[in-house]
């Protein structure tokens, strides 16, 4: 009955590992709207329910004692009965099992369930007994008579957890059981453990994974079997899967940003967040399947924890001056990059027209060809035509071209017109002030230039 109570306390805090490590980084990947494979999470609410619930049917394993301490003429036979009668389809889902034939049990002296660590084995017999947490009126009525401040505290204490274990039943069953003097500890263990893990909902929860190394007690022996199995039954084979898989280290936008912003050029400072963040992290070298970019961070795969320290680190102002330095590089190769691929666009662009050119006329070659040798009466005739219409349409495609250049350089010369105008009165509302001083300089010189000319005359 112990190792019930334990295993099933480790249920819970299991589920609540699962929670928080699967549960919550899942919802992380996808309020960040970051792309990643999804994992099976692990779960054993199957068993909780199958242990400890109160709510609807069927009833839990712990409620069901409770109701078996009750009846009179009660055993642990009748109660390991009447858990595999209401527990059908537990039993079908292999939550569940009735002992093996190569037990020691009979099939109605104990039962077998799968928790998440692995299958349990539990005899029956004395479940009853360890369950009955109550005591006689007589012994009651002295415990509450006593004087002693200790007794007093415990006493008080275990009127609270009453009080808590009511409130924790249905309104139905908690009225009766106010009425009767029954205590089990199983109801006072469940209500307990509830608490706790209200606390821990309430809290934010960081784990610690105690792994014995051997079964001697021995040091410096590391026996791997034995590791590996404690590692599968705790979860953490999953949660390993998971942060491989995922983006494990993570940092704002704002956070970057704000601490690389003054030392980049105009042109990457004047980005938003997420597009600065971008650029220095491709200028910095970082493969793209090393990091994804979410709504208001970075995701970084495991392993980049290092590379995170050097960016976010107090030395980040020695290593400023060079990653500003890659950045430029970066915007130089880009720019370049992207120059090039814009000539090898026009090449492949004008060696495509002058191929087409060529096809029309070989084209039209093939046709005349053609003509001539078929149509030998109208070869002559059709050859004039084609000549006339072929001369018409260069006349035509020149004077299209004279027309259209003429108006282009009307357009440009307009262009550079308003753009000398619009420069002109950009320059004289910042350095009027100061041409106004040397138009009037260059005026008064020029006067005494012009007076001294007339005095040598003279």
């Amino acid at each position: 009955f112990e190792q019930l109570c334990i295993n099933y306390a480790n249920e819970r805090l299991q589920a609540h590992f699962n929670s928080n490590v699967f549960r919550q980084e899942q919802e992380i990947y996808i309020r960040e709207a970051i792309q990643w494979e999804p994992i099976e999470e692990p779960d054993n609410e199957a068993t909780i329910r199958m242990l400890a619930n109160r709510q609807g049917h069927p009833v839990g394993l712990f409620p069901l004692l409770d109701e078996q301490c009750r009846l009179p003429k009660c055993t642990h036979k009748t109660f390991v009965d009447k858990l595999f009668e209401v527990h059908k389809e537990a039993v079908a889902d292999g939550v569940l099992l009735k002992v093996g034939r190569g037990s020691r049990l009979t099939s109605n002296e104990g039962f077998i369930v799968r928790h998440y660590a692995g299958q349990v084995e539990y005899v029956a017999e004395g479940f009853l007994q360890k369950n009955n947490n109550s005591l006689h009126a007589d012994l009651d009525l002295v415990l509450k008579s006593a004087s002693h401040p200790f007794i007093k505290q415990v006493l008080e204490e275990a009127a609270q957890t009453k009080t808590a274990a009511a409130a924790a039943l249905p309104p139905s069953r908690s009225s009766s059981a106010q009425k009767s003097r029954f205590s089990s500890v199983s109801a006072q263990f469940t209500t307990q453990l509830a608490s706790l893990h209200s606390t821990l909902q309430a809290t934010n929860s960081h784990f610690v994974r105690c792994i014995n190394p051997n079964t001697t007690k021995e040091a410096d022996s590391f026996v791997g079997g034995h590791v590996m199995h404690q590692l599968r039954c705790s979860g953490m084979m999953e949660a390993l899967r998971l942060m491989h898989a995922g983006f494990p280290t993570r940092c704002p936008f704002d956070a970057l940003y704000e601490r690389y912003k003054d030392i980049m050029p105009r042109a990457v400072a004047s980005l938003d967040s997420p597009s600065f963040c971008e650029i220095l992290l491709m200028a910095l070298g970082l493969e793209k399947a090393d990091y994804q970019l979410g709504i208001t961070k970075v995701f970084f795969r495991a392993g980049k924890l290092a590379f995170l320290d050097k960016l976010t680190g107090s030395e980040y102002k020695e290593l400023a001056p060079d990653i500003a330095n890659r950045v430029r590089i970066w915007l130089i190769k880009k720019r370049w990059r992207r120059h090039t691929i814009a000539v090898v666009c026009m090449l492949r662009l004008t060696r495509f027209l002058v191929s087409l050119r060529l096809k029309r006329r070989l084209y039209h070659a093939a046709y005349f060809a053609m003509l001539m040798a078929n149509r030998p009466k109208l070869s002559l005739r059709r050859a004039r035509q084609l000549r006339r219409e072929h001369g018409a349409v260069l006349l035509q495609a020149w004077g299209r071209r004279t027309v259209e250049m003429q108006r282009m350089h009307r357009k440009l010369w307009g262009l550079y017109l308003l753009q000398r105008v619009q420069r002109g009165r950009a320059v004289r509302a910042v350095h009027g002030g100061r041409l106004a001083e040397i138009r009037a300089r260059r005026r008064v010189e020029e006067e005494a230039r012009g007076a001294g000319a007339l005095g040598g005359e003279t």
